[in-house]
């Protein structure tokens, strides 16, 4: 694949392994910009900061609910778009995140089981 020219967004781009991903693809001729979006645990800590909260009792369980109906949302673009009644005209693209959303949601279920 040329990197070269394309334009790429980096999250958590401003250190660790984001850092060190934008600034490879930079070197490598990327336009990237860098979202220095916070990882969940990060984000965990400061919602639970702000809210008072030592921690939240069964997140995976949340998270892969959550995935599930993401899922579920993906599937109903997916039946408009092949009966042409799509809305948007992202649904092929949408359609064609669906095996992935999906299987994130498996993974994310399991770390919820144990």
């Amino acid at each position: 694949m040329e990197i070269a020219g394309l334009a790429v967004i980096v999250t958590g781009g401003a250190s660790g392994l984001g850092g060190t991903t934008a600034r490879h693809l930079a070197a490598l001729g990327a336009k990237v910009t860098k979202l220095n979006i916070p990882g969940e645990d990060e984000y965990v800590a400061a919602y639970c900061a702000h809210t008072g909260r030592d921690g939240i009792a069964n997140l995976n369980f949340y998270v892969a609910f959550n995935m599930f109906r993401l899922a579920a949302s993906f599937h109903g673009i997916k039946a408009r778009w092949k009966r042409g009644s799509a809305a948007s005209p992202h649904a092929k693209e949408l359609v064609a995140a669906l095996p992935f959303v999906v299987q994130r949601a498996w993974e994310q279920s399991q770390g919820a089981l144990s």
